[in-house]
């Protein structure tokens, strides 16, 4: 069975030229539409039922992998919402000079988005208009991508044996043996594993550390490359059993499944400015994502939709293996990304339980 992750983010920018009655070859004066409209997918029915994200902060969407957020968070990214803002930069045609609003500062400068996915692996859209009496560009990019990641066989279910922050929830794993590989091994609490869906130019990459109180998916990722630098500067046969799963070890992981939306209201109502001095408003800022990952691996399916409107050593000691408990009963981090890529098109933090499903 597929496993599918969907997200859908819409963003509408509205605004006005300043001189609209200046030179005419300022203004688009036909209507530009490239691509089909992607707003029609719907979304798989194997999801959960849609709900609006909820103002508690238990969980949060993240514009970029460079936004900060709390570590007691869920943090859900997705790279579709920068494709789309990209679509919108290069339309315009003329750099941003600056945004009223952080995070779309940090779009613009955002490339970790970049290169994520191969060509034929998401598709763009972008849709320009003419207000024909106010001479107003309405501009409307989407950016849409979906990706199926199941493993070769599905893994074991567990309904009572991890416990999240004293929520008992139902997990995913193995004994022994399975479709995984670690990345570094620290200890019980500090590990990363990656593991190997049934496409072999993916992966799914799960990370369990302390974390700082503030974090930025960004800087973990790097400290994963990092990490593993290290282990592969430290290996040895004396201590290799730190880097495959053995006989002794387990692995358990959280089922989470989801589907939410959510308006960017940090965002809507903001505007940005270009070097001509055009400026934009930006009207609307809409994501939805759904996901799952569970004992049979994992789907990807993204949309997203922008519109704007123009205003004016030595030998070491023999180590004693020790059995390791792989269990993710602590905030970790996925991420879902090619092998050949260093950033993520899926990343998540999960900081609490809310979006596990509990155990029976």
């Amino acid at each position: 069975m597929n496993r599918l992750i969907f997200f859908i983010l819409v963003l509408v920018i509205v605004g006005c030229h300043p001189n609209s009655n200046n030179d005419e070859n300022e203004i688009i004066t036909e209507i530009k539409i490239e691509n089909e409209d992607l707003s029609n997918i719907s979304f798989d029915s194997s999801f959960p039922e849609l709900q609006t994200l909820n103002s508690n902060g238990n969980t949060i969407f993240l514009s970029t992998l460079e936004s900060s957020f709390n570590n007691k968070t869920n943090a859900i990214y997705s790279a579709t919402l920068c494709m789309a803002w990209n679509q919108i930069q290069d339309t315009i045609g003329s750099a941003i000079e600056s945004c009223e609003s952080n995070d779309l500062t940090l779009m613009t400068n955002s490339k970790s988005f970049q290169n994520v996915l191969k060509q034929n692996e998401y598709r763009t859209s972008i849709q320009v208009f003419k207000d024909p009496i106010t001479n107003q560009r309405e501009i409307k990019a989407q950016a849409y991508f979906k990706k199926g990641l199941p493993f070769s066989y599905p893994l074991n279910k567990y309904e009572d044996e991890v416990s999240f922050f004293n929520d008992n929830v139902a997990s995913f794993g193995f004994d022994h043996y399975g479709p995984a590989q670690i990345l570094y091994y620290n200890n019980d609490d500090d590990f990363a594993l990656k593991l190997y869906p049934d496409d072999e130019e993916h992966e799914i990459i799960l990370i369990k550390s302390s974390f700082q109180e503030n974090i930025i998916m960004h800087d973990e990722i790097n400290k994963l490359t990092e990490s593993e630098k290290s282990r592969k500067e430290k290996y040895s046969p004396n201590n290799k059993w730190k880097y495959r799963i053995t006989d002794e070890d387990k692995v358990r992981i959280p089922i989470i499944k989801f589907h939410l939306d959510h308006h960017f209201t940090n965002i809507e109502g903001t505007q940005f400015s270009l070097e001509n001095m055009d400026t934009f408003n930006i009207v609307q800022f809409y994501q939805k994502n759904a996901f799952i990952l569970d004992e049979n691996g994992a789907i990807v399916e993204s949309f997203a939709e922008e519109e704007c409107v123009e205003e004016a050593a030595m030998e070491e000691p023999e180590e004693k293996p020790t059995p390791k408990n792989l269990v993710f009963d602590k905030p970790y981090i996925i991420l879902l990304k090619r092998e050949n890529s260093k950033f993520p098109y899926f990343a998540m933090y999960v900081g609490n339980s809310d979006l596990m499903t509990k155990s029976k």
